[in-house]
């Protein structure tokens, strides 16, 4: 029967953390890293997404500006409920048995925890609606903005239907994902180049995109480190007048690498250089790509300008588990959604040091498999006798939008095989 852990706190988890993070069952020794769990923004998106579904089930939603919710901490922290400040004298529609809350895409990418919310009433539109979100709102409906935000014309059409009373509106987009929106808007307006890294079909992306992409600018998305360094190397210096050389030209026009692509080529400008990446990225790699792009930027005589994009929760996580990578492990498992960029980050890193299966839970495996995910092909797979025969260290990594309840799912999994009859 599938397991329903506590989204928020688990007991093993918690033993784990008093004991530096080493449990011993059996001949194997688990290993956790120092620092893992929800990051302080997927916990307030949690916390308040938590409060709006037992306001609305008691009929107390009353729609104001300003929600009260835990931080990573613990400690009260106050947040808009929607884009700018939304005036708590805006009308707000009178809540009735037929109101809805209505989550336009996943919270964040687990399953687990996008299941627990669906459970308690929770309408979760599929992203492949999303761009057609307006088409699914009726009057009356509380309307959640994900974790990783909305492109900017659906945000500002919410908007109106907010300040108009039809609908409640409530926003738990991350600050560093807002961060990044200030820093390109502010890039684009004064018609630099925007580069953007990361996966261009991500929802905090396509969002990113959407306020990075004027009339007077240009914008190159670039899905990884490879397609940077590519990108880097068809920069050629700009001519006098700051207007892009004929043959750079062309190649940006109809010789793009794979994997790079280019919006309103026509307004391209090499001499100005804007460069963002999305948030759950690995630091290290974002880091190589800021100073392989300033250092092309910097050989062609071009402004070049960043901005800071990896959350520092996300960093903190990297950098504990690369420590626990570099501790030695026989084994690692990985436990988050498939979809979660921070959660493949962690795989691809674990991977490098020791075999890693990337699995969503405990139901995963057994002693004789495990189905695991491979996001290089994005493809299911299946390996028997995955277990390490005698004594062995087995890392356990987790993203940071990986519920306490599914690590600690694992641990009791792994409690249970290590007791079994050899």
């Amino acid at each position: 029967m599938p397991h329903t852990p506590n989204i928020l706190t688990d007991l093993d988890v918690e033993l784990a953390k008093r004991g530096s993070g080493r449990l011993v069952l059996g001949s194997w020794t688990v290993r956790l890293p120092r620092s893992f769990g929800f990051c302080g923004g997927v916990l307030n998106a949690l916390n308040l997404l938590k409060k709006t579904v037992e306001e609305q089930q008691v009929g107390r939603l009353n729609g104001s500006a300003v929600q009260r919710l835990a931080d990573s901490s613990g400690s009260p922290r106050t947040t808009t409920s929607a884009i700018g400040l939304v005036k708590a004298d805006h009308p707000s529609p009178p809540t009735t048995h037929h109101s809805r809350i209505l989550l336009l895409g996943d919270i964040i990418h687990n399953d687990t925890v996008n299941e627990q919310f669906r459970a308690r009433g929770v309408v979760i539109l599929p992203d492949a609606d999303v761009p057609h979100a307006l088409e699914h709102v009726r009057d009356g409906d509380t309307v959640v903005i994900p974790a990783f935000g909305l492109e900017r014309d659906i945000t500002q059409s919410l908007q109106a239907l907010h300040e108009a009373g039809r609908i409640r509106l409530l926003d738990t987009t991350c600050r560093y994902v807002k961060r990044i929106w200030e820093f390109v808007g502010r890039e684009a307006a004064t018609g630099s180049t925007v580069l953007i890294m990361g996966k261009p079909d991500h929802p905090e992306n396509r969002a990113t995109l959407s306020r990075a992409l004027t009339d007077g600018n240009a914008v190159v998305q670039l899905a990884d480190l490879v397609d940077v360094a590519e990108f880097a190397a068809t920069l050629t210096t700009p001519a006098p007048d700051g207007r892009m050389h004929e043959p750079a030209t062309r190649n940006m026009q109809h010789e793009t690498p794979p994997g790079v692509t280019l919006h309103n080529p026509d307004w391209f400008n090499p001499g100005a250089l804007a460069f963002a990446a999305q948030t759950t990225l690995l630091y290290t790699e974002t880091i190589e790509a800021e100073r392989l792009l300033r250092a092309a930027a910097e050989s062609a005589g071009a402004a070049f300008t960043s901005a800071a994009t990896v959350c520092l929760a996300t960093q903190e996580r990297q950098k504990a588990a690369l420590d626990l990578c570099t501790e030695g492990c026989d084994l690692f498992l990985v436990v988050g959604g498939f979809a979660s960029s921070n959660t493949a980050q962690l795989y691809r890193l674990a991977a490098q040091h020791a075999t890693a299966y990337f699995i969503r839970t405990a139901d995963d495996f057994d002693a004789a498999r495990i189905t695991h995910y491979d996001p290089a092909s994005k493809e299911m797979r299946s390996t028997g006798g995955w277990l390490p025969a005698g004594s062995a260290v087995i890392g356990l990594l987790s993203g940071a939008s990986c519920p306490a309840g599914d690590v600690g799912g694992v641990i009791r999994k792994l409690r249970g095989l290590a007791r079994r009859p050899q």
